[in-house]
């Protein structure tokens, strides 16, 4: 397949000085990009209405790509700036070798045992809107507090669903999933439709101390919620692009998996007051100075929050309303929770983290579990890492710098999300972890 696509944007903007203090500075972008289209038309999409597949051909942008150009995507931009608030930084082979010469033949094509793929032609594109506003006040000992609200939206992002979904079997039923399909002349219909949604909203908090005497210190703060209805394909922690019921999208809705309640990250450096310039020693012979200055040190804390994760059982073929088909999409089907499904605070460890007890298999007939998505959350995150740095000066333009670097310093077990598939034997049990401690040693030229 070669896939083509067009792209033409374009903006303006512009300041306007309202007084001595205030600035505006509106403007407008507008983007026009092409829906893929293949080089000699060999797309096609199943449409709804005619409940056929419609094949791509020579012509217009919809003739080839079987989707409309959306031509609406403006995107308005609006920023007042004054002096006493600050905005914050916003060896391979040919497919056709491995299978039969007439594989790929129209003729040939059966639609109850391929997954058809449908696009909807009059899909916009994804939307995502930001907007802010922060305080900023310089304080004594110059130290600069800068205070923000961060929202941010996302909207009409593609899910990939199978929109041919089988209803649940009945009580005593026990018919396959291509007997249960709403339309009987296709197997699964690979969805890409644009009712995903992802809105943000933050407190953000910085205290940064500028560099005075060598020493500089910065700590970030942010209280946030992240919120969408569906994940990236390849996401973490039983997570997808799929819903789990795609009749009942809005039981997806929950936290999403890039939700961190509280990040806090402090940094420090300090360059020691010692050898040539510097407090002490400052008209040191140049062997001392060699041995004694241009030292550094620096440290970063990170703190955050425990990763979300989602619980979920391996669902028997008698409970399937689709088959597993990877990125096409497929169904992440969720437990019944009966209670807390975490270990009491004090009790929760490496080998128990999750409580069985409370959590169980649907029936079959009711396939779809009480259990929101991502409602868990792992351990929390803490790690400190140090680096100590020498400069030494050779020439006026030449100088080296030798730089020992510690990551995760205090060698702190990080735990990952535990195994969240009631299914499985290991159901509560962590067996991963972010890096153990390391080490490293760098030498660089500088000229």
């Amino acid at each position: 397949m070669n896939h083509r696509q067009q792209s033409l944007f374009t903006y303006l903007q512009d300041d306007f000085k309202l007084n001595s203090k205030i600035t505006l500075n509106p403007g407008l972008r507008y983007e026009l990009v092409t829906p893929f289209y293949e080089r000699v038309n060999l797309l096609s999409n199943w449409d709804p209405k005619t409940n056929t597949i419609l094949k791509a051909k020579s012509g217009s942008i919809y003739d080839r790509a079987l989707v409309n150009l959306d031509k609406n995507n403006f995107g308005p931009r609006f920023v007042l700036a004054s002096a006493a608030q600050t905005p914050g930084t916003p060896g391979f082979l040919n497919t056709q070798q491995g299978f039969p010469a007439d594989f790929t033949s129209p003729e040939k094509f059966n639609p109850r045992l391929s997954t058809v793929q449908h696009y909807d032609p009059n899909a916009p594109w994804g939307e995502v809107h930001s907007w802010f506003v922060s305080i900023q006040q310089q304080l004594p000992m110059g130290i600069v507090l800068d205070v923000g609200y961060v929202g941010n939206r996302g909207d009409k992002l593609i899910t990939i669903n199978d929109i041919n979904q089988a209803r649940p079997n009945r009580i005593d039923e026990n018919l396959n999933i291509e007997a249960r399909r709403p339309n009987l002349a296709y197997s699964s219909i690979s969805g890409s439709i644009a009712n995903g949604f992802s809105p943000y909203n933050g407190l953000q908090v910085k205290v940064e101390k500028r560099s005075e005497r060598g020493f500089y210190f910065l700590n970030s703060f942010t209280w946030s919620r992240a919120i969408d209805n569906s994940s990236q394909a390849f996401d973490n922690n039983n997570n997808g692009t799929s819903f789990q019921d795609v009749y009942n999208i809005a039981a997806d809705k929950e936290l999403s998996n890039y939700h961190r309640n509280f990040n806090n990250i402090t940094s420090v450096v300090y360059e020691l007051p010692i050898g040539k310039g510097r407090k002490f020693l400052s008209g040191a012979p140049r062997a001392v100075d060699l041995l004694a200055g241009g030292w550094q040190v620096n440290s970063i804390v990170n703190l955050r929050s425990g990763d979300p994760f989602n619980m979920v059982y391996t669902a028997a073929a008698r409970s399937q309303v689709a088959p597993f088909l990877t990125l096409l999409g497929f169904n992440v089907f969720r437990p019944n929770i009966s209670g807390n499904p975490l270990q009491p605070e004090g009790q929760r460890t490496v080998g128990q983290y999750l409580n069985r007890t409370t959590v169980s298999i649907p029936l079959y007939y009711e396939p779809f579990g009480n259990a929101g998505r991502n409602v868990l959350r792992g351990f929390a995150f803490y790690q400190t890492d140090v680096g100590i740095s020498k400069r030494f000066v050779i020439t006026e333009r030449v100088g080296m710098q030798l730089r020992a670097e510690a990551f995760n310093l205090f060698n702190r077990s990080n735990f990952r999300a535990p195994n969240a598939n009631i299914s499985a034997v290991t159901f509560g049990t962590i067996t991963s972890a972010y890096d153990a401690r390391q080490l490293q040693l760098a030498l660089k030229l500088q000229f």
